[in-house]
């Protein structure tokens, strides 16, 4: 991959160019259709150009190009929007009860960068209560289940 140096940040060269050979149109449920880029084509091109997925769906919006993953949000999260969400990084600590549901609603938002903590390991009484519990993770630390949990809802590439 070619880098240049443009404003102090690493730009890839080609990589627009490789995001709009991707994008695709759909119709839209209400009318009209909208190019897009499919969850394939984000990790395809995020290994391809070592970066990670938040940062090609990021790009593709940038350029008009909606990642089909987030055009139901359209209603209420604006394209500048989901941009600031896909650039957002959080830290949070727990996850637990309430600590798994909000990693979950991040993952799926499209928070780009989440560091999690929590000292804790799951314990039976917990897979009733945590959607992150399962009966593989039983006595396993939580935090090492959040990076499994979120490879899954994530279009990641680590670069």
């Amino acid at each position: 991959m070619a880098f240049s140096r443009l404003s102090g940040e690493a730009k890839l060269i080609g990589l627009p160019e490789a995001i709009r050979e991707r994008a695709f149109t759909t119709p839209l449920p209400e009318g009209g259709q909208k190019l897009t880029l499919d969850t394939r084509a984000v990790a395809d091109l995020a290994g391809q150009f070592n970066r990670y997925g938040h940062e090609i769906e990021s790009l593709a919006l940038g350029l008009d190009i909606h990642p089909v993953r987030y055009l139901r949000n359209e209603a209420s999260i604006t394209a500048a929007d989901q941009i600031r969400l896909l650039n957002t990084s959080v830290a949070q600590v727990g996850l637990g009860g309430l600590g798994g549901n909000l990693l979950e609603l991040f993952l799926r938002t499209g928070i780009g960068h989440i560091r999690t903590a929590d000292g804790d390991i799951f314990e039976e009484s917990n897979l009733n209560r945590q959607i992150l519990a399962s009966t593989e993770t039983l006595a396993k630390p939580k935090n090492r289940r959040s990076p499994r949990q979120s490879s899954h809802r994530q279009s990641v590439s680590s670069p």
